[in-house]
């Protein structure tokens, strides 16, 4: 994290002194990115209805998948592997969404179906174990 640091010795005869610091100087701390933070806080002052929509839509799943875990810590180091993590509760709190909303044998079925279309079984079983696994894409959508 880089730090800017700024002070001067201009306050013994700023008029405002009072209100501003007790000090001889005043000395200001700011991160090399604080700009994008302010932008962010302007644009939210602006539209504050924005905070309201962004709590009905992400701050729900995300509750839910930090409650899930835990609500600690992720058990992985390295962000390779904490990617991977926070990508299988993702799936998992998706396929439970799914669940939930079509029901277990619908999706089941489009599994299935899926798995015949697109070829080979994902998990290595006796009948395709000689067949290179396949990378499991997520955004794709079920049919």
């Amino acid at each position: 994290m880089v730090l800017r640091r700024y002070w001067t010795n201009a306050c013994q005869s700023c008029a405002i002194k009072h209100r501003c610091t007790t000090a001889k100087e005043r000395r200001i701390t700011r991160w090399e990115h604080e700009h994008i933070l302010e932008a962010v806080q302007r644009r939210l002052d602006e539209h504050p209805e924005k905070m309201r929509q962004r709590r009905e839509t992400v701050e729900h799943p995300f509750g839910r998948i930090k409650a899930r875990m835990g609500a600690t810590h992720f058990l992985m180091k390295t962000l390779p592997r904490v990617a991977s993590e926070m990508a299988l509760h993702v799936l998992a709190y998706n396929l439970t969404r799914v669940m939930a909303i079509m029901g277990i044998q619908p999706l089941m079925t489009a599994m299935r179906h899926s798995r015949i279309r697109n070829g080979p079984c994902i998990a290595p079983r006796p009948q395709c174990s000689s067949l290179p696994l396949q990378r499991f894409h997520t955004t794709k959508a079920l049919s």
